[in-house]
């Protein structure tokens, strides 16, 4: 316990720095965005979504979200905030800090919701679908089904193999991209088959 303490208060200088950023009404403010984005690993416009979503969370909500941030794999000015919050117990003897790092938690407890809790994923996954987009395509479904029966095959014939020789799905990836590529050779024309229609290229 004494341990938790010291690393507490070792935190807490740079927790306070980066809470601080939230207004007094709860509130970013705009010039304060890199500030917290560097702390929580987010581009401003996921803060600014999070924010917004964040004054629709109940109390409860925002609490029991907190308690899963307490985990090594969140940024560790997040979880040293997180850990504050939950079991330094004078950091409710200041109200106006203990409001601040309140509500930077509040806004990453929004983020965990809506978006992915971890800054690797939201870097390359967006969190908002484009329904214009296909994903069951003629080319996925040819593509797909020749890997992965071709990976199968070759996984479990060289299983009894010693070195065996495995084929990965990364490996699997990387060359159905050229695959693809090639694909797009394929006339364009579109066709309906039981009301469905699609194409060879869509």
């Amino acid at each position: 316990m004494e341990k938790d303490v010291a690393v507490l208060e070792k935190d807490k200088a740079s927790t306070h720095s980066a809470s601080s950023i939230i207004d007094e009404k709860g509130g970013i403010g705009l010039a304060d965005i890199d500030v917290l984005g560097t702390d929580i690993q987010a581009i401003p416009e996921d803060l600014l979504e999070a924010a917004e979503y964040a004054k629709t969370m109940t109390a409860q909500d925002i609490e029991d979200t907190i308690q899963r941030i307490v985990n090594e794999n969140f940024p560790p000015g997040v979880l040293s905030a997180a850990k504050r919050y939950l079991f330094d117990e004078t950091l409710k003897q200041d109200p106006i800090e203990y409001q601040q790092v309140y509500e930077e938690l509040k806004v990453e407890a929004a983020m965990i919701i809506i978006n992915s809790p971890y800054a690797e994923v939201r870097a390359v996954v967006d969190n908002h679908d484009d329904p214009s987009i296909s994903g069951a395509t003629f080319r996925t479904l040819v593509i797909g089904t020749i890997f992965v029966g071709a990976g199968g095959f070759i996984n479990q014939f060289f299983s009894i193999r010693q070195p065996t020789i495995t084929v990965y799905s990364n490996c699997a990836q990387v060359l159905a991209f050229p695959a693809a590529k090639l694909m797009e050779l394929l006339p364009t024309t579109t066709y309906t088959t039981f009301g469905y229609t699609w194409s060879l290229n869509p």
